[in-house]
């Protein structure tokens, strides 16, 4: 049993989308994790989402998405930035429907410097659950896996197993990301195969120098992944695996270092 990889555009954040257009192919993988942030974020851009999806149709690619992240909070504790984050999370999974994405990744929200300080301020955090769960249930009623990430910080509402656990009670319909880096930094790895495996359905994979996430490509950094994958083989679990760096050179890197092992 192997893993069918893919990439995330993550490497061609510093360019712009015609750039990524551009050079998204299906020469190195057909599963291609289209980052919706940054200077890639599709709102008010239809013809580039056009544009995209002709490219994958063409390419008989198929698209997964991350949505944005990179500022966004769901949890915020103010409610004015809280609703943004949220609309702007609804845009995304409209962009998804419109390329025709197989699934979607979700960050669960943090824990700001109010939530952090004050543990009995469970609104924002309660609320940015609920929004969750109405994500959930338009993903599926478009057709679209909901998938959640486990983060490499433990400002994370949603962290732990048993946070997890709890989350997936109420919305039935998610299923979980394991980047498998983060969990090897936070020490959470053999849990969450332990507790989880019945709902990890997706993975994402980088190198990087046991301190930090920094998207090195596989074999440049410390990271014991050969082992974490064969653990993860060894559980019965295939799915995605999504390359994650942030130059091409070591997009290619990960690529050589991958078909080695599965090999």
């Amino acid at each position: 049993m192997k893993f069918k990889v893919g990439v995330s555009t993550l490497f061609t954040m510093n360019r712009s989308i015609d750039f990524l257009i551009n050079h998204i192919d299906n020469e190195l993988v057909q599963l291609w994790e289209f980052v919706d942030d940054g200077l890639h974020f599709l709102q008010d851009k239809e013809d580039k989402l056009r544009a995209l999806s002709r490219k994958a149709r063409d390419l008989d690619l198929v698209l997964s998405m991350h949505a944005p992240y990179a500022a966004v909070n769901l949890s915020a504790t103010n409610p004015v930035l809280r609703r943004c984050n949220h609309n702007i999370t609804l845009s995304c999974i409209e962009h998804a429907r419109k390329l025709d994405c197989k699934y979607i990744v979700f960050h669960p929200g943090l824990r700001d410097p109010f939530t952090f300080l004050f543990s009995d301020l469970d609104e924002p955090i309660n609320e940015s659950i609920e929004f969750l769960l109405k994500v959930g249930d338009l993903c599926s009623d478009y057709g679209i896996v909901p998938l959640l990430e486990n983060l490499s910080t433990l400002r994370a509402t949603i962290i732990s197993p048993s946070d997890f656990k709890s989350f997936f009670k109420l919305a039935s319909n998610f299923r979980m990301v394991l980047d498998i880096p983060h969990s090897l930094l936070t020490g959470l790895f053999d849990d969450y195969l332990k507790h989880l495996s019945e709902k990890i359905v997706y993975f994402h994979i980088s190198d990087n120098n046991g301190k930090r996430d920094l998207h090195w490509g596989l074999s440049r950094g410390s990271l014991n992944w050969r082992q974490a994958l064969e653990k993860i083989l060894g559980k019965g679990l295939s799915g995605p695996l999504i390359i994650e760096n942030i130059t091409l050179s070591d997009v290619k890197l990960s690529l050589t270092a991958l078909d080695h092992f599965l090999s």
